[in-house]
């Protein structure tokens, strides 16, 4: 290691160029990312104090957080954050990252509720993994109860966590389950239930980017033989546990759309169905109401 790679400029340039070698995207990101992690410090820091020197453990540190990269793990796990919804959150290996086309569910949902007035709202999340869309919606809906499910002890011990720094704990009840398996059907109406489900088809996981494959946890990905697996049951489920003219939305894979569309009005349950696209125009949500049951335009449920 050289005296100018010592440096904290260096060594921000010497990681840019080992994970640019070796094909990482954005690598410039996050080679400073993990300096960052390395050296404790924010961004406007690193740049500020760019010709101090690195210790010979704090540059070790740094060379192990680059090679972690490097195997494919995600900077998200490395780091131990994600950003969802400006809301910083804890992730590990336990949880499936959050993304930001995941945040049209929250939108969504805001735009919906967005004249509900004085009504305490109830939802449901299936699924909630590391409690990104619980918390996010929790921090912008005051007046709002939140069952957040997860069949994975790891997960639900994680969300909690972070419901706790974010300050909604106590809007937020979160609960170990398989879908609805720990509900009593007749004891909870929800005005709406929504999840992220594993979409992936089961033999294309192989085919997925090596960091998702082989870090992300399957059980967040693995969306049965046609990727419809869990569609299938929550569709079917839901339909116990929501008030009439409450609401169904999924986040869904590409080309799914139109199978989960009629997957709904199967059931007889639901009206009005939808896809919503995503800002790249891809389909992202589906969308369907309960009922039918006095309503306003939007849906919501008036008693």
């Amino acid at each position: 290691m050289s005296e100018v790679e010592r440096t904290i400029s260096g060594a921000l340039n010497w990681g840019n160029r080992f994970l640019k070698e070796r094909s990482i995207e954005s690598p410039r990101l996050n080679a400073e990312l993990l300096l960052r992690k390395a050296l404790k410090m924010n961004h406007v820091e690193l740049y500020l104090y760019s010709d101090r020197a690195l210790t010979r453990p704090q540059f070790a540190y740094y060379k192990s957080l680059i090679n972690k990269r490097i195997r494919g793990e995600p900077a998200q796990y490395i780091l131990g954050s994600r950003e969802f919804w400006s809301l910083d959150l804890k992730v590990t290996a336990e949880v499936f990252i959050p993304r930001p086309e995941t945040e049209l569910l929250v939108e969504e949902t805001l735009e919906i509720f967005r004249d509900a007035g004085d009504l305490t709202l109830r939802f449901m999340e299936v699924g909630t993994g590391s409690g990104a869309i619980a918390i996010a919606l929790a921090k912008e809906l005051e007046r709002c109860f939140i069952l957040a499910e997860d069949i994975s002890w790891e997960a639900i011990l994680l969300a909690k966590k972070n419901a706790g720094i974010h300050g909604v704990l106590g809007n937020i009840r979160f609960l170990v389950g398989d879908l609805f398996s720990a509900l009593k059907e007749g004891t909870s109406r929800f005005d709406l239930i929504l999840s992220n489900p594993p979409y992936i088809p089961s033999s294309k996981i192989g085919t997925l980017p090596r960091e998702i494959a082989e870090f992300e946890p399957r059980i967040a990905l693995d969306g049965g033989p046609d990727g419809l697996e869990f569609f299938r049951k929550i569709v079917m489920g839901a339909r116990a546990f929501l008030k009439n003219g409450g609401w169904l939305m999924l986040e869904l894979g590409e080309r799914q759309g139109e199978a989960i569309v009629e997957m709904i009005r199967n059931t007889g349950s639901f009206v009005s169905p939808c896809i919503i696209k995503d800002y790249s125009g891809a389909d992202r949500v589906v969308r369907a109401r309960k009922g039918p049951k006095r309503c306003d335009e939007r849906g919501v449920s008036f008693g």
